[in-house]
């Protein structure tokens, strides 16, 4: 992403992330400029977005001459701002579209500096728009301006933000009104997360509180489960964190800074370690297995070296065709690469091609893009990029309709969960757009594919299947 290296003082150093960039804001984002934002890190001038946003619209200039026709643009695109942290002018929001539900795009946002306003006086102004909640999880400061937030009819979780502590100016008004009831909300189940305080919340889950209940990991609100026997333990959540007093020396964990009650990334063996954090409940489980010398990991098959993954030679043969074997080739993103052999959607506008990678013990199939050598997977609600993968080679696959559980008994098996659920491969085809490869859990019979950095599901898909069986 980005540039690596920036200029400082003279010298070429690493960025500490993406590197700084800034942008010129524009009248209306549209079709047309969306792309001029990519990487952006701030916004000189201010960001609208309107129901032309979506729509698209004919510009023309003076004396009607007819100018640049917009097209049509889906909310998908303004992911584009998820590298945004600050906006020197101001914010608004006036459209609506059906797949336009909440402002996560604008998720690294920290600071509306309000140089310019609105007509009204606003830096932040949110107006009949469809989104259902703000998801602006970073934000902290609105240095100048007002905030004006009404009649957005879907819109939920406003009561409890608390506005006066990001707004600065004492000189300008907050006017939230003629959103959607609250109890309307809360039986719809728009509420704060459990582990948020009493402060309130962007959005629903762990990653929107304004502040923790108990305890921070990174972005996450999470909660100690200090009972590790019994049927409590069995019926923990996967978005709890674990704690315990027992360390497993060269185990990668998370240690306790008792004083901000936030966790941070550490080693078994640092010192000044008092206590230790396993992150979710199946890598817990993994743990549990390690110290009673259960857990067994292998190497995942293909050339060596690659994947590590667990299990029986997981993902190279399927169960109802004991003679049939999958191909799968370790892949080093230093390797220059052809596109002969390798298992592809088929799709003549943007071809993509199957691969698998470990991500938190699962050994999850994916897409690989062979522009920038990397395998994009989903997990958790969430899209991750790798660069060590492996990737499915042969000519004996094919493509078949799927639906729910129905697993064909040839289907080919692209990895497991670190608890033994099969993974098969999935392909979902959007109109009009790529196709897009992902893995089907056979116990569920739901397909998930990544995209625009979020997970989606779906019910119906196709299936990657040993033909010739």
């Amino acid at each position: 992403m980005g540039l690596e290296k920036e200029v400082n003082q003279g010298e070429c150093i690493p960025c500490d992330g993406l590197c700084h960039k800034v942008c010129d804001g524009v009248d209306v984002i549209h079709s047309g400029n969306i792309d001029k934002f990519h990487n952006c890190t701030t916004i000189q001038g201010s960001v609208e977005i309107r129901d032309i946003t979506f729509s698209g619209f004919q510009k023309f200039h003076s004396h009607f001459v007819p100018g640049p026709l917009y097209k049509e643009m889906h909310p998908d695109a303004l992911e584009v701002f998820s590298t945004v942290k600050e906006i020197t002018g101001y914010l608004s929001i006036k459209g609506s579209h059906p797949f336009f539900k909440d402002l996560s795009f604008f998720r690294s946002l920290n600071k509306i500096k309000g140089e310019y306003l609105t007509p009204d006086k606003a830096a932040l102004s949110i107006v009949k728009t469809s989104i259902k909640t703000l998801g602006l999880r970073s934000l902290k400061e609105i240095s100048k301006g007002g905030i004006t937030i009404h009649d957005n009819k879907d819109l939920c979780l406003l009561n409890q933000n608390n506005w006066n502590e990001i707004k600065k100016s004492s000189t300008h008004s907050i006017q939230i009104q003629e959103n959607r009831p609250e109890d309307e909300c809360v039986s719809d189940g728009y509420m704060c997360h459990s582990q948020c305080s009493t402060d309130g919340c962007w959005g629903t889950t762990s990653e929107e509180c304004f502040s923790c209940k108990n305890y921070k990991l990174k972005d996450l609100c999470i909660g100690p489960c200090l009972n590790t026997t019994g049927s409590s333990r069995n019926s923990r959540s996967n978005d709890e964190i674990c704690f315990t007093k027992t360390f497993l020396p060269g185990l990668s964990l998370y240690i306790l800074n008792e004083n901000t009650k936030e966790l941070f990334d550490g080693h078994v063996g640092d010192d000044g370690l008092t206590s230790a954090y396993v992150t979710t409940h199946n890598q817990y489980q993994i743990w549990i297995q390690r110290l009673s010398g259960n857990a067994k990991p292998i190497e995942a098959g293909g050339t060596g070296g690659g994947v590590a993954a667990g299990g029986d030679d997981q993902g190279n043969y399927s169960p109802g065709c004991p003679k049939q074997k999958a191909d799968w080739r370790d892949f080093r993103t230093s390797e220059i690469i052809s596109t002969q052999g390798l298992v592809s959607t088929n799709d003549s506008k943007c071809n993509h091609y199957v691969g698998r990678t470990t991500h938190e013990g699962d050994l999850i199939p994916g897409k690989f893009f062979i522009d920038n050598q990397e395998l994009y997977i989903s997990w958790g609600g969430k899209e991750f990029t790798h660069k060590n993968l492996q990737l499915l080679v042969g000519y004996n696959y094919e493509w078949i309709p799927g639906t729910g559980k129905n697993i064909p008994p040839c289907a080919v098996r692209g990895g497991q969960t670190v608890d033994g659920t099969p993974l098969y491969i999935g392909r979902i085809i959007r109109p009009g757009d790529c196709s897009e490869i992902g893995k089907v859990n056979s116990l569920d019979g739901l397909c998930y594919v990544g995209y625009f950095s979020k997970e989606y599901s779906y019910k119906d898909y196709d299936i990657l299947v040993f033909k010739n069986a």
